[in-house]
């Protein structure tokens, strides 16, 4: 998956010395490592305390330029502190960091050393193109720890559904988590951008989407009634040659936010969905998996869709922050799963360009109560 990241030229007029430097990787998300904070503690945070005791804050590399930056832009940096300066001063002042996860506390160790404003961003929460540009009147977000945050003037990280990240604070929209859903989608995520297959990952048990309400309207509009994230990930999905569904397990089922998208974009959707693959991937705690995975099967299956499959029923299991990983069964069934919806795919489209599709006949509509019982 390719991202569009750009800098606002505007911004060079007023800060010529600006620059933006990016690192995208995948990772397993896992709670803290007790040796990463053996070593931060005996040898990374002694190392720099000693390294900026006595020093002004405007002349520590890293900090330095982020201020002169924040004051061209009229913030004072005094009051609203580069993120990498907040976390030195409290090295120096001899308070622990925090322990957040495996990629969170890298980052802040990069962070630390370099005296730079460092954000880790999970890219499944960002959608369209990214942009680093000042933020105008009224724009902010919430904080990761904080409440709402002002950012006007502030130098921002934006995409198409508003600001997600800065060198002061980021968003809690975008931050990096180690919730087990993530953990097995991104095993996936691995395999297909390896195997050469385009990915985009929607996150939509956090959202607010109504059900359906069997108005129909969508038979005469062409889309639903309700012009949200459905609507927009319908034509997504019709130039998607497969669809994978992951969901956690609620009470045997899956999430409800996520099966009134499903049940919204299926039925407003009138494209043939024919030879399109799927995919169900569920985790839970301990049970309920079965139930949840056929669940989601169904909107494949009726609707001509082939269902991937791996070596198990497509599950993996974990409750806390990060378990999902020590699962290595259940993470090598999603390598597998990967690997085997990658072959149904380019297999089909071999298929398509040889002998074209199935052919359709009418279909044949029947009701369970007869005429003659009205």
């Amino acid at each position: 998956m390719k991202y569009d990241v750009t800098i606002d030229k505007e911004l060079f007029s007023v800060y010529p010395e600006i620059r933006l430097g990016i690192l995208r990787f995948h990772a397993n998300v896992k709670a803290p490592y007790d040796c990463f904070w053996d070593y931060m503690n005996a040898e990374v945070l002694p190392q720099v305390r000693s390294c900026v005791e006595g020093k002004e804050w405007s002349d520590i590399p890293g900090i330095k330029g982020s201020r002169s930056a924040y004051k061209a832009f009229g913030r004072n940096p005094g009051r609203y502190r580069v993120s990498s300066e907040a976390l030195i001063r409290r090295v120096r002042r001899g308070d622990e960091l925090y322990h957040i996860n495996s990629v969170v506390d890298v980052n802040n160790l990069i962070s630390v050393k370099s005296g730079l404003s460092v954000g880790s961003y999970d890219l499944g929460q960002i959608h369209g193109a990214i942009k680093l540009r000042k933020a105008e009147h009224g724009e902010g977000y919430t904080g990761i720890g904080k409440d709402f945050l002002d950012m006007e003037n502030m130098l921002v990280l934006a995409d198409d559904e508003g600001i997600f990240g800065s060198s002061m604070s980021d968003s809690t929209r975008a931050m990096v988590t180690d919730s087990a859903t993530d953990i097995l989608v991104g095993e996936m995520v691995n395999v297909f951008e390896k195997e050469g297959v385009e990915v985009e990952v929607l996150n939509i048990g956090n959202q607010d989407i109504r059900g359906c309400i069997a108005c129909n309207s969508c038979g005469t509009k062409g889309k639903c009634v309700f012009d949200d994230v459905v609507n927009q990930a319908a034509p997504k999905f019709e130039a998607a040659d497969g669809l994978v569904v992951a969901s956690p397990v609620y009470y045997a089922s899956a999430n409800a936010t996520l099966i009134a998208f499903l049940d919204r974009l299926f039925y407003s959707t009138h494209f043939d969905k024919t030879m399109k693959v799927g995919a169900s991937v569920v985790v839970a705690r301990r049970g309920g998996l079965s139930a949840t995975f056929d669940e989601l099967n169904k909107y494949f299956t009726i609707s001509g869709m082939p269902v991937a499959s791996s070596e198990y029923w497509n599950s993996i299991h974990g409750r806390e922050k990060g378990e999902a990983a020590y699962d290595k069964e259940g993470l090598y069934n999603m390598r597998v799963l990967a690997r085997n919806m990658t072959f149904l795919m380019k297999s089909i489209a071999l298929g398509k360009a040889e002998y074209g599709m199935p052919e359709k006949e009418e279909h044949v509509w029947t009701n369970f109560i007869r005429d003659d019982l009205k």
